[in-house]
């Protein structure tokens, strides 16, 4: 055997050896990407849950705060919708009327 096919032989070894490596190494991170895969589905399941939460909590509170908004209105004076404020405008301009007929 002449050094050339010692040298050869020594390269085919080493190929071999990295090929089998790197097989190694793609099983592996096939395997961590599957995991990694797992775990988003039930993060995203998790995600979906909690949204799910949110959304029924925001239509719970959308109803409590139906008869809040009524009852408020009741008692704002700036808005002219309101049957406190009409009544504190008609009050107004009936007392401005008065002052201007003295």
């Amino acid at each position: 055997m002449t050094a050339v096919e010692i040298c050869l032989c020594i390269l085919l070894v080493a190929g071999a050896f990295a090929c089998i490596c790197l097989g190694i190494l793609f099983i592996r991170m096939l395997s961590t990407l599957d995991e990694a895969n797992s775990s988003l589905r039930e993060m995203n399941r998790a995600i979906d849950k909690a949204n799910h939460t949110i959304d029924d909590l925001n239509y719970k509170l959308k109803l409590m705060n139906a008869p809040i908004e009524k009852v408020s209105g009741l008692f704002d004076h700036k808005s002219n919708s309101s049957f406190l404020g009409r009544t504190l405008s008609m009050a107004g301009a009936y007392r401005a009327g008065k002052k201007r007929k003295k």
